[in-house]
């Protein structure tokens, strides 16, 4: 878990591990953060962290593992003509199985034009470049401004307007796509909406909020071969809402809010009974939600103005 606080450039990471507890551990980076720039944590894969610093209206992509405290600063794509490519997002490829570097995926306009899109990819281990595949269109390319998720030797995003997930196989340089297992989503029915997409130990998990009046997710997983998706389980909030009445929303006001005040932080996929929700209620504590037993214990008070996000953390020797 890293807290990122946005009133001065300061971080700290909670090592929330199920067998030791909580670990506070100071999360010292050697990315240089200066006044007035924004450094936000986009992806984890496989024990390395990419991050955006954010200056002005430009962006840089730096690569950091926290093992090693290495970092590298990823390149721009070169320009073919002026403003082209227009680079969306980066997302990393990393897998320690088949090599110990990683490659760096962007997404990138083909021209002036939004509704045309197409994959560059970097390779750090031969500083060297190379298109792949055909130009895709992309009904709301502005979910292609966030990195995806890597899983399977792709990387994912999902498209709530069309309910499509869509993925990249890098491998074969083709831009695929599956169904979401849920609807598209609408403004006007915020009662369904998707709050958590990402992966932990080989599954990929989406999390959603139920369209009935129960508070509560539906947890999916995808298959391995995209043959569609599991409901692998239905958490009922209720118990969640007895002790902290504080999280409902006043939806009298405004349908086009969350019902709770909480955030999906991460699914932890675990062994026997230790699957567990790492969530944020009330923007001030952590709690975790174990998924089979239904308890729920508070682990952590969150300091006020402070904005916590959820990873996966392996400790690995790979090249930043």
């Amino acid at each position: 878990m890293t807290k990122l606080d946005f009133i001065e450039p300061d971080f700290e990471t909670l090592v929330m591990d199920e067998r030791n507890g909580i670990d506070y551990v100071p999360f010292k980076t050697p990315i240089v953060v200066k006044d007035g720039w924004h450094l936000i944590f986009q992806q984890s894969c496989h024990g390395l962290v990419l991050c955006t610093i954010r200056v002005g209206g430009r962006r840089r992509y730096v690569v950091y593992n926290p093992s090693t405290r290495q970092c590298k600063t990823l390149p721009s794509p070169q320009f073919r003509i002026t403003g082209v490519p227009h680079v969306m997002s980066v997302s990393i490829a990393f897998d320690p199985a088949k090599s110990s570097y990683l490659e760096a995926v962007y997404v990138c306009r083909t021209d002036n034009s939004e509704g045309m899109l197409h994959i560059e990819i970097y390779s750090p281990k031969t500083d060297s470049w190379r298109d792949a595949g055909e130009p895709f269109p992309f009904s709301k390319s502005g979910k292609l401004l966030i990195s995806g998720v890597y899983w399977n030797g792709s990387v994912h995003w999902i498209d709530n307007w069309t309910g499509t997930l869509h993925y990249f196989d890098i491998d074969c340089e083709l831009m695929k796509n599956i169904a979401l297992p849920t609807e598209p989503n609408h403004y006007e029915d915020s009662r369904r909406r998707i709050v958590y997409f990402n992966e932990c130990r080989g599954h990929i998990h989406l999390v959603e909020t139920r369209k009935d009046d129960m508070p509560g997710f539906d947890i999916w997983e995808l298959r391995s071969d995209y043959t569609g998706w599991n409901l692998n389980y239905y958490v009922d909030l209720s118990p969640l809402i007895t002790v902290y009445p504080g999280i409902v929303n006043d939806r009298t006001v405004s349908r086009l809010i969350s019902r709770l005040k909480l955030r999906v932080l991460f699914v932890e996929e675990g062994q026997d009974s230790s699957s567990r929700l790492i969530l944020s209620i009330t923007n001030d504590k952590l709690i975790s939600f174990y998924l089979k037993s239904k308890c729920f214990k508070e682990m952590y008070d969150v300091k006020p103005d402070v904005w916590v996000q959820g990873f996966e953390y392996i400790e690995t020797l790979a090249h930043a």
